[in-house]
């Protein structure tokens, strides 16, 4: 039976919220241990799956309930799925159906610590909202009911500003998107969406979020999930040269990072378990495997774009990154 594989590099000091995992499949139910604690939100994504989960990003969290299933790459409402997908958070890791489990498949998840499954409800906005709150290293994942329809905020739980936020409509009506909010490309509120190319200036139809709020939409439910600067985390933009060597400091041995074009490419992530491996969290698409076009070097106090491939490194194109620990 193939075993499950951790990294463990010298990270942040603190309590351990993130990781990542690797695991080839045997065909049946299975718990992936190695994470280091019991994490509040798991993304899972195939590296050699064919068939009809080719290229999809599934991701889970403690709030909702584990068998609640979310997708990055598709326009699909989160769905409540009992039998095949994701079965429990467990105290070293997660436990998976066959979905994430084929035989000799290889499968690679993220995973973070928010407050261990234990939520609160934050009532200093217009709308409640039940938060997760991870205060060290400034991550809150938030589920708010503005069953009521009322337009206007709801509370992210955090004591700083987040400059990083993703929403899922849940349960959702139709087929949802998953998109994406920032500042920290040029200090307005841009957005995209995980299942299309845009990358727009969103400062109109939602507010910048504050110390305190998240704006939303009338007659909205959302999951979301807010990030701010940490020990382990950082949020911050480069400009791309087309040539290997640009050096991006983010204070911490750095493991895992998420980058987006603020042109017209998808969301590629590339972390130090995997290597030059590239896996899209919105396309469905094959892993991308070539050092040439990929390469980042992961180092102790930051990361260095080496590949050229125009998704982290076109010519005067600025980049987004998402850059995290391991800190386990």
């Amino acid at each position: 039976m193939s075993l499950t594989k951790k990294l463990f590099p010298a990270g942040a000091a603190g309590d351990p919220s993130f990781n990542i995992v690797t695991w080839t499949g045997d065909g049946s139910s299975r718990s992936v241990t190695g994470v280091g604690f019991q994490p509040d939100w798991v993304v899972i994504r195939s590296r050699t799956q064919s068939g009809s989960f080719t290229g999809s990003t599934f991701h889970y969290n403690s709030t909702s309930g584990a068998r609640w299933r979310y997708r990055f790459n598709l326009s699909n409402k989160p769905q409540d799925e009992p039998n095949d997908y994701l079965d429990t958070f467990d105290s070293d890791g997660f436990t998976v159906y066959s979905v994430h489990n084929e035989s000799s498949q290889d499968y690679v998840a993220w995973c973070w610590k928010f407050n261990g499954g234990t939520t609160s409800t934050n009532t200093n906005c217009l709308t409640d909202s039940t938060v997760q709150v991870n205060e060290l290293y400034n991550m809150s994942l938030i589920q708010t009911d503005d069953s009521l329809g009322s337009p206007g905020t709801f509370g992210h739980g955090l004591s700083t500003t987040p400059t990083f936020n993703i929403y899922v409509e849940y349960p959702g009506g139709g087929n949802e998107n998953t998109n994406a909010y920032t500042t920290a490309v040029d200090g307005g509120h841009d957005s995209f969406s995980f299942t299309g190319a845009s990358f727009y200036d969103d400062g109109i139809s939602l507010a910048a979020p504050t110390s305190t709020c998240l704006s939303g939409g009338a007659y909205k439910s959302y999951t979301a999930w807010s990030f701010a600067d940490s020990d382990i985390s950082k949020i911050g933009t480069y400009t791309g040269t087309g040539s290997s060597g640009i050096s991006v400091t983010t204070g911490f041995a750095t493991n895992f990072v998420m980058i987006r074009s603020t042109s017209s490419e998808n969301v590629v992530v590339i972390d130090s378990v995997r290597g030059t491996e590239s896996l899209y969290w919105s396309a469905i698409n094959a892993r991308g495997t070539s050092s040439s076009d990929w390469e980042i070097v992961f180092g102790s106090n930051g990361f260095t774009v080496n590949g050229t491939d125009q998704a982290i490194n076109s010519n005067n194109v600025k980049f987004l990154y998402v850059a995290f620990s391991i800190n386990v």
